[in-house]
């Protein structure tokens, strides 16, 4: 029997003519809709049979007007197969949407299936029963649904929103291929809101935490997951075999980082394939995981380079090449004694202090409280060796200071009574002692040595990488091409076996154990990050996302020549990481030059 009904019905109490209309129950409301038809006495309408009486003079004009519109109603409702049955299982056609997987993609299907327990837990929790029908679902249905979801499974309002979304996607799905439709769609009738949260980002001084922090080895199982190893031995155990380091981890976020925010789903799956050289430049083109129509486009710069080095398959490599990479790892290691470790900036202020000679009787002369370096020796006569003087360690502060302690001993000799003779002996009694006249010549000789040793420190430094950025051209050009190892992940997260059907990088055609092995590192990957932030002791949640949001503002603190906040307003974006898309649309040039910048910035850490 249709739930639709032909009622009378007037527009106030009293009175005597009425309208007809169409009475159906949806969602748990009676909906009521217009026949479009003049008003008649109440008299004339058989409420048993729901159609005009013989006494109404147009009876036959309007119960074949009302025939044919429940009629329509009837072929409409066949055709969405039970529209009005109150019994129609809502949570049996998600089980039907999220069996088919139309999209095959396996991210998709795992969120469907979440908010599908999700809500069975709730209904479960609320009316102890598991099947929903889609007569239930009515405004005070989803607003017990949003309180539980926050207070008792404690979601945050904009995950609510969005799974909030999801749901009446279904909704409007059923309503699209004619399953279900709603007079009024439910979720119209409440209110879900976005709300605008500050973005987290790395500041310099949280990269400069991050970078230099000395990691202590945590336990990864669940039992005791984040506690110190007390014995490192445990690691050379067949047990830990494909243990990465936390150091290992922190390479991946500052490769994300500085590869121009790359997702850590692309991170995941960069495969040396992916690698490619264009005028003597490293360069990634990927097609990306989330927008598998969309590539991005990565300038490997120095920095990256020292980060990519450390996962190069050696075992992999042909003898030549195997040469390449051997030279690199000695070049860097070279490259490592002569700068002690340290950043551009640190290098620039440990070698302010220049090497000179100075003669045993300066010393004594002008009681000069250097410290010496290493003893000069010199041949005397016969066999005879003596030391003539010491080489001495100094800087241009340790000299200027001292000129200055001399200044003022030498103004305390001169009475104040006239003020312009006072300042022409004080010039001239400057100008005459040797201390002082022996400390600027040694300070001129300092500011020459001290220029020399910069420019040489620079220079060495510049040529050191381009050779090492040469031979790893050379190195990227092999792996990149060769059929043993341009399939392989540039990072052991995952395993090549595991992958090894997915050939084009299209990686939306994950399998659903390869989507679960993917998922399953992700989120390892990013409880990781949480005891590097920890250890770090950056006082923000350290997040695989939050790479991504970073380099859009370290482009702003650096001073790009890129007016990022025009761009952001004449977008109409409300959020950075929005804007942070169109760097992908950006030439080549520009991305270089972005990189180059950030890069500097970095060494100067």
């Amino acid at each position: 029997m249709s739930i639709v009904k032909v009622i009378w019905k007037a527009k106030r109490k009293d009175d005597k003519v009425g309208y007809l209309r169409f009475s159906s129950r949806i969602g748990g409301k009676t909906v009521l809709r217009s026949l479009s038809l003049d008003p008649v006495e109440k008299k004339h309408f058989n409420s048993r049979t729901e159609r005009l009486r013989t006494s109404f003079v147009n009876h036959e004009y309007y119960n074949n007007f009302i025939q044919v519109k429940l009629d329509e109603i009837n072929k409409k409702s066949n055709n969405i197969k039970l529209m009005n049955d109150d019994k129609k299982s809502f949570i049996g056609y998600m089980d039907l949407i999220i069996e088919s997987n139309i999209t095959g993609n396996h991210g998709t299907k795992s969120k469907y299936k979440n908010l599908r327990n999700l809500v069975v837990d709730f209904n479960e929790y609320k009316y102890g029963a598991s099947d929903i029908k889609f007569s239930e679902i009515t405004v005070d249905f989803l607003v017990e649904l949003r309180t539980y979801m926050k207070k008792i499974r404690k979601n945050k309002d904009n995950s609510i929103y969005y799974k909030f979304r999801t749901l009446k996607s279904f909704i409007s799905k059923a309503a699209k291929n004619k399953v279900y439709t709603y007079d009024v769609n439910p979720f119209d009738l409440i209110t879900n809101t976005l709300i605008e949260t500050k973005m987290e980002v790395l500041n310099k001084e949280d990269l400069k935490k991050l970078m230099n922090t000395q990691f202590i080895e945590v336990y990864r199982s669940n039992k005791r997951f984040g506690e110190p190893i007390e014995n490192l031995d445990i690691l050379k155990g067949p047990k830990y075999k494909n243990y990465l380091m936390l150091d290992d981890y922190r390479n991946f976020f500052l490769f994300q980082l500085f590869s121009q925010g790359l997702r850590v789903s692309d991170l995941i799956t960069l495969r040396w394939q992916d690698f490619y050289i264009d005028s003597e430049q490293i360069r990634i083109k990927k097609r990306m995981v989330k927008v598998k129509k969309s590539f991005v486009s990565v300038f490997v710069n120095y920095n990256t380079m020292n980060y990519l080095v450390n996962y190069i398959p050696t075992e992999k490599l042909s003898e030549n090449i195997l040469k390449l990479y051997s030279e690199i790892v000695y070049r860097k290691y070279t490259e490592t004694r002569f700068t002690y470790g340290m950043s551009l900036k640190e290098m620039k202020e440990f070698y302010k202090f220049v090497e000179v000679y100075i003669e045993d009787d300066i010393i004594k002369r002008f009681n000069l409280p250097f410290t010496y370096s290493h003893y000069k020796l010199t041949i005397g006569g016969g066999k005879e060796t003596t030391t003539e003087g010491v080489s001495y360690k100094i800087s241009i502060d340790e000299v200027t200071e001292l000129i200055e302690s001399r200044e003022k001993e030498l103004s305390k000799m001169i009475k104040k009574k006239d003020l312009v003779a006072y300042e022409q002996q004080l010039k001239s009694l400057f100008t005459s002692d040797e201390k002082i006249s022996y400390l600027k010549e040694l300070l001129s000789i300092l500011q020459n040595k001290l220029n020399i040793n910069k420019n040489n420190l620079t220079e060495n430094l510049e040529k050191n990488k381009a050779t090492n950025y040469k031979l790893f051209t050379g190195i990227v050009e092999f792996l990149s091409s060769n059929k043993k190892t341009k399939k392989s992940f540039v990072f052991p997260l995952l395993n090549d076996d595991d992958f090894n059907d997915i050939t084009d990088d299209d990686f939306s055609s994950m399998s659903e154990y390869q989507y679960n092995k993917f998922t399953g590192k992700r989120a390892y990957y990013n409880r990781i990050l949480k005891v590097i932030g920890e250890q770090s002791k950056i006082n923000k949640n350290l997040t695989s996302h939050l790479a991504r949001h970073s380099f859009t503002t370290l482009m702003l603190e650096i001073g790009v020549n890129l007016n990022l906040f025009d761009l952001m307003t004449s977008l109409g974006h409300k959020h950075l990481s929005t804007t942070q898309n169109y760097i992908s649309k950006f030439s080549d040039k520009k991305v270089v030059d972005i990189n180059k910048s950030i890069a500097d910035y970095v060494n100067n850490i």
